[in-house]
């Protein structure tokens, strides 16, 4: 049982170092080879196991070399951790110093080894490892999505890594202690193993459920800010933030493609303020192409915004804009990012429902503005129907008073009685003219009046019983004068029938339809009126 145990936690092992070793001869990277390193004890130990079970004994230099790469395990997992910007230097040099001065006297000295030194050797390798495990831990709580549940449990194995060391350390003792000490540390070995896998070697639907979630959650406050009435800027602010916060780099800006030209539209960092990222810092950047951790200099258009935050790497993460325009996330770090490929998706699905809520938000703003030019556009036209209405009425009096004074004194000049030998001061035919065209022009403007009425909602109608026919000839009478002009004779066929209705409405109406038909019949025409009741109405045509 113990030797499969044993065989479980090397094939572990074995995979992570295999892992970590394809990917570094894949990208050549910093992080890749110092993970390839962390990795490469163990698995050297565990394959010398394996070739001494299948062949028999190994030279025994070759097993010191493998106990001492192993007992170096904390010392290059804090150079992994000090190369992508986490830790000093100086915190690492000093990881280093401790461990030459535990590990050295192991090739010195003679077996039986001295307990002390022993005790020294496992206390180096133990608080070594745990200050490892305590800044990834940190880093794992400024991250989020799959990088921040990778960081925290690479945290947790490393931890567990070296309370296995810890537990191996008790194996010189006998009894009870000896045994519990043996069981701590398979099973401290075959936790870290497995959290090494899953930080190092996670599955992809794993990748895609840690990512989702944080996408979820900062959709949730995209949607949240889009209820409140964002403004698309401050959207583009949040993602801007989003991106500077979980991908620990320098300086975030999101740039969007403006007829050709770079645009910032946010930024977040904390060694530059926002109002010193300007276009120019990334004028030229060609947001189609997809840099990931390019350096300053192969990138000549960034290299500004580079050296305002004091970094060496830029990574340009495009995106669709929407709106047929195109975008990017433009990120600045000093180190190298650890699980940088889990950043890069994450912000892919957050910039793409970013845009999506900003084109909707600036939708939303451009409706807005509509509606209120739409009300101030009625607000308008209400006041200048008012102003209408308001003259019309101040006019009324105006118009109709010498209207008045017109049509009376031309009634009076036509009743003047004729002098000597039937001679008036003015022909009668004058008097007609200017008698009729008085009633004419009164007529027109109570016209107008009576639609500005309408139109204002404020008629009223004097409803009683008329004799239609008579209504009939009446208007007929009204408007004999313009049908003698041009020779046009007007008749009616009414029977007799009786209304409800306005008196001064149904003449109005008749004189309209009466003035059409006379100035669309040609001279000499005829102009017939008709009168039929059927049921309860009436029918004048």
């Amino acid at each position: 049982m113990d030797q499969l145990i044993t065989l479980a936690i090397e094939v572990l092992f074995g995979l992570v170092f295999l892992g970590a070793l394809v990917t570094w001869v894949r990208h050549r990277d910093t992080l890749s080879r110092d993970v390839t390193l962390v990795f490469s004890g163990l698995t050297l130990l565990f394959a010398l196991d394996l070739v001494r079970r299948v062949f028999g004994p190994v030279p025994p230099w070759m097993t010191l070399v493998a106990a001492l790469l192993l007992l170096a395990q904390p010392a290059l997992t804090l150079r992994l951790v000090s190369n992508a910007g986490l830790v000093r230097g100086r915190i690492v040099l000093i990881a280093f110093v401790a461990y030459l001065v535990t590990a050295v006297p192991l090739l010195l000295l003679p077996k039986p080894l001295p307990a002390p030194l022993l005790l020294a050797t496992v206390a180096v390798f133990f608080v070594t490892e745990g200050a490892a495990a305590a800044y990834l831990a940190r880093e794992a709580w400024r991250r989020a999505g799959a990088a921040r549940v990778r960081l925290a449990v690479g945290a947790a194995a490393t931890a567990m890594f070296g309370i296995a060391l810890l537990f191996a350390g008790f194996g010189g003792a006998t009894g009870a202690v000896a045994e519990v000490a043996s069981i701590g540390a398979r099973v401290a070995a075959v936790l870290s193993a497995l959290g090494y896998i899953l930080a190092f070697l996670p599955p992809r639907w794993q990748r895609r459920v840690l990512n989702a979630t944080a996408a979820f959650d900062f959709t949730e406050q995209l949607l949240r800010g889009a209820s409140e009435g964002v403004s698309a800027g401050e959207l583009w602010q949040q993602l801007a933030q989003a991106a500077w916060k979980l991908s620990g780099a320098r300086a975030a800006v999101v740039v969007l493609d403006d007829a050709g030209r770079s645009r910032v539209v946010a930024s977040a960092s904390d060694r530059i303020s926002a109002t010193r990222i300007s276009d120019s810092l990334v004028a030229e950047l060609d947001l189609r192409s997809a840099a990931d951790h390019s350096t300053a200099h192969a990138l000549p258009a960034a290299r500004p915004l580079a050296e305002a935050v004091d970094g060496r790497l830029v990574s340009v993460l495009p995106f669709d804009a929407g709106g047929g325009m195109s975008g990017a996330v433009v990120l600045v770090f000093a180190y190298p990012s650890l699980f940088h490929d889990d950043d890069r998706r994450l912000l892919a699905i957050i910039s793409m429902r970013t845009a999506l809520t900003a084109d909707r938000a600036v939708v939303a703003a451009e409706q807005a503005a509509l509606s209120e030019r739409l009300a101030a556009t009625v607000e308008a036209l209400r006041g200048a129907s008012q102003a209408k209405s308001d003259f019309l009425a101040s006019m009324s009096h105006e118009l109709r008073t010498p209207l008045s004074a017109i049509i009376g004194f031309s009634e009076l000049m036509r009743s003047e009685p004729a002098a000597g030998g039937g001679q008036v001061t003015v022909p009668l035919e004058w008097v007609e003219h200017i008698n009729s065209s008085g009633e004419h022009l009164l007529g027109q403007i109570n016209d107008v009046l009576d639609l500005t009425k309408v139109e204002a909602g404020r008629i009223d109608l004097q409803k009683e019983e008329l004799d239609v026919r008579a209504a009939v000839s009446e208007a007929i009478e009204g408007v004999r004068p313009l049908a003698d002009r041009r020779r046009q004779t007007l008749s009616q066929s009414a029977s007799a029938a009786w209304v409800l209705a306005d008196r001064g409405r149904l003449r109005q109406i008749l004189y309209n339809l009466l003035s059409n038909a006379i100035k669309f019949t040609p001279e000499d025409g005829s102009i017939g009126v008709e009168v039929s009741a059927e049921g309860a109405r009436v029918r004048i045509s």
